[in-house]
């Protein structure tokens, strides 16, 4: 009955991350779709593989030794030696730069560092852009409006 309920739970957690990827895929505006922008801007490719870092905060800093092998069985590897005395410990994974699989895995960090009692952020790929880096790196920070807003303007006093 155990693995019945775990691989109940497994298959809604996917489920629920097809939805939340497929919602970030679609939706220009999201997390998700703005993070590869972000990066496209910074001189790496969209759709291309690469391994990500992501940035896990224990809420205890003693758990962050503990949860190696947590994370590793969920698939991720520990990119340092944990920081004990601080709490932070940094996994990498390979991910593509798309919203839809960026999302998704996302969502499968933050599920693991849950579960090892840690909040998780994205960090960035783990290595150099290669290329050219556009002159303007940060034109993908930029706020585009959203359709139908008013525009608003500065006037010159």
């Amino acid at each position: 009955m155990t693995a019945l309920l775990d691989t109940t739970t497994k298959i809604a957690a996917n489920v629920a991350d097809h939805a939340v990827a497929l919602f970030a895929a679609a939706w220009p505006r999201s997390l998700a779709a703005r993070e590869v922008a972000r990066l496209t801007g910074d001189g790496y490719s969209a759709g291309t593989t690469c391994d990500l870092d992501f940035s896990l905060s224990f809420d205890e800093p003693a758990l962050a030794e503990k949860a190696v092998p947590l994370l590793a069985q969920a698939g991720f590897t520990p990119a340092d030696r944990p920081d004990s005395e601080r709490g932070f410990l940094i996994v990498r994974t390979p991910g593509c730069l798309r919203p839809y699989e960026l999302a998704r895995l996302t969502a499968r960090v933050e599920r693991a560092a849950r579960a090892a009692g840690a909040y998780a952020e994205l960090i960035g790929p783990a290595s150099a852009a290669t290329g050219t880096v556009p002159t303007n790196a940060h034109e993908a920070d930029r706020q585009v409006p959203i359709q139908g807003e008013p525009q608003r303007h500065l006037m010159a006093s």
